[in-house]
């Protein structure tokens, strides 16, 4: 008789242990149905500027990705026209503080510079320096 009561009380626990399985083996068919396949997604790398961010929506993004991509890709701002062929723009009581040639040179985002962070300091690659500073690091000039 002691043996039964035994036998059915690990039934019963068997019996539970099953039904938590299936219902778990549900709820992961029902996840696996409600989200869709990782192959039917890209991510893509935008680049918003701060004072548009709220204004802008994603499919606007979305459909014009080529005016979102990432800067680098546009090797930079290479502008070496000559103030001398603005001088109808120059006020003449801002002309002594003009340099005569303005040149802006091409920015080298694999360039290596240092961080910090407290007591830390380690070196990364300019491109990665915005993400670092939202993570609280700062740049050593």
């Amino acid at each position: 008789m002691h043996e039964i009561v035994i036998l059915l009380i690990i039934a019963i626990i068997v019996g539970v242990q099953i039904k938590v399985f299936l219902d778990t083996a549900k709820k992961i068919n029902l996840f696996k149905a409600i989200i869709p396949s990782p192959e039917n997604f890209e991510t893509v790398k935008v680049f918003i500027p701060e004072s548009q961010i709220k204004q802008i929506n994603s499919s606007y993004v979305l459909s014009n990705l080529q005016e979102f991509q990432n800067p680098l890709d546009n090797k930079g701002i290479e502008n070496k026209e000559t103030i001398e062929d603005h001088e109808d723009f120059i006020d003449d009581h801002y002309e002594e503080t003009i340099p005569e040639k303005t040149i802006i040179e091409t920015i080298d985002y694999e360039s290596l510079i240092w961080i910090s962070k407290g007591n830390e300091e380690k070196k990364i690659k300019l491109k990665l320096l915005k993400s670092h500073e939202m993570l609280g690091w700062n740049r050593i000039q």
